[in-house]
């Protein structure tokens, strides 16, 4: 951890600031800070720096190696991608697998509505066959 956990997490509004110092015998040093409307600026000292001074570029390097993340760290961390659903898939066969049941959910329903069709057919509720007097007679119903 860097040891800089004061009211974390931050609230919106809240500003982080890294400034790059150049010395005057011309090393740098870091200074990190931060600020939240309504409150003076406050300035973190990292572990292993000098309390006011700021960081040498050296010392920043040192305290901030320990986040240094492979890209595929920081996608497992972050969560950032398509999710690992199943490990042992790639994503094209997924792709496939999610488009099969999108066929078979939508062939359900379309046999579903048949199925439903036919039996109010047969009870009488649909007209069979192309009697214009029944179909008539269906049209001049109050519901």
């Amino acid at each position: 951890s860097s040891g800089i956990n004061a009211e974390w997490p931050l609230r919106p509004g809240t500003v982080l600031m890294l400034e790059l110092w150049e010395k005057e015998d011309g090393d740098h040093v870091i200074r990190f800070l931060r600020h939240h409307t309504g409150q003076d600026l406050i300035e973190y000292t990292l572990p292993g720096c000098s309390e006011g001074e700021g960081c040498t570029l050296e010392q920043f390097y040192k305290v901030n190696s320990e986040f240094d993340l492979t890209e595929e760290e920081y996608r497992d961390a972050c969560k950032v991608g398509f999710p690992d659903i199943l490990p042992g898939l790639s994503k094209n066969t997924l792709f496939l697998l999610l488009c099969i049941s999108i066929l078979v959910c939508l062939s359900s329903v379309s046999m579903l509505t048949f199925y439903t069709y036919r039996v109010k057919q047969r009870a009488g509720i649909y007209p069979t066959g192309n009697s214009s007097d029944q179909v008539r007679a269906l049209l001049q119903e109050d519901y």
